[in-house]
This record gives structure tokens, sequence and C-alpha cells, in this order.
């Protein structure tokens, strides 16, 4: 007599999974990898693509709020300074940002403020006080005290980053979207 149950009218023998070998592991490790591999092109693909199509489509610009970065008694009259800026909540991967800040009179909006990204590269440019330029440490490229190109591989200007002083503080927007 057979051995099937009748109240299942299926073989018990044919329910049970077959055991994992060696091959199916590792077909199935394969696999995941290639997947996982394909996920990452077509994230990073997808990340490519997308700034220059914002721009392509003309979608709007997301403006960045305007952030203190120092009380302007603390700024010192002549002398360029560094700032960092806190990347904006939303930001993914967070940007890292900063500043070179001027204050050129007494007035209290006397401030001029350049972007500290070289526009050849997107290294941060130095200030150095002796020589009266920005210079790039990548490449080489030189920017006159204004932000304007000296020498070297970059074809621009340094940004000049929009700014106001509210309650007696420095605030500065980039908008590098």
């Amino acid at each position: 007599m057979d051995s099937q149950d009748p109240a299942s009218g299926a073989d018990p023998a044919a329910s049970t999974p077959a055991p994992v070998t060696r091959r199916r592991f590792l077909a199935a490790c394969g696999k995941s990898a290639a997947a996982l591999a394909s996920v990452g092109v077509i994230v990073a693909a997808v990340r490519f693509i997308y700034p220059p199509s914002r721009r392509w489509l003309r979608w709007p610009r997301v403006v960045a709020p305007f952030q203190a970065i120092a009380a302007v008694d603390t700024l010192p009259v002549g002398e360029w300074k560094l700032f960092s800026i806190a990347s904006v909540e939303d930001e993914s991967p967070p940007k890292k940002r900063s500043v070179w800040v001027l204050r050129e009179g007494d007035n209290a909006n006397a401030f001029r403020v350049l972007s500290a990204t070289c526009t050849h590269a997107g290294c941060q440019v130095a200030w150095k006080s002796t020589r009266k330029l920005f210079v790039c440490p990548c490449h080489g490229g030189t920017f006159e005290a204004d932000g304007n190109r000296k020498s070297g591989p970059p074809q621009r200007a340094l940004a000049a980053v929009d700014h106001q002083v509210k309650d007696g503080q420095l605030m500065v927007r980039t908008d590098d979207a």
C-alpha cells in the first residue's frame, strides 16, 4: 500500500524543501551581489543625471535659508576670515560649505562674502595675506582679493555669496543647487 495521507491527497516527500547545497548557496550569494551592484549603479546614475536635468528642465532651485555665522562686532576690519556653514537639514548627503568674509569698513553693512570653493575642481581656497591672493592648493589656481580669477586652471571667479546683517549678526545663504 502507498504511504499517502488520504486527508491531504499529496505526497509528503514532495512538500519538504530540497537541502541547500554549496552550489545553491553560492548561486544565491552571487545573485544577491549582482542585484546589490545593480542598485548601486542605478543610484549613481540617477545622482549623476539629476542635478543637470534640473537645470535643463528649468525646475525651481531650492533656496537655502540665511544662516548666522558671526556677530558683526567680532569681525575685524580689513581682514579675511574663513567660516564654515552648517548643512541644510534636508540635504542628503550633507555638503560642507565655507565662505570667506571681509569687513571693509566700520559700517555694519560693509561686507564682502565669497565662496571658499574653487571654481575649477571644488577644492577649498586659502587666503595668502602676504600675496593678497586666494590660492587653490589642488592645481595652483589664484584669485584676486575681490574674487576675480588671476591665473591657473579656473575659468571663473569665486562666487559671491548672498548675505545680510540682521540683529547684529552676519547672515549668509549659499545656493549651490
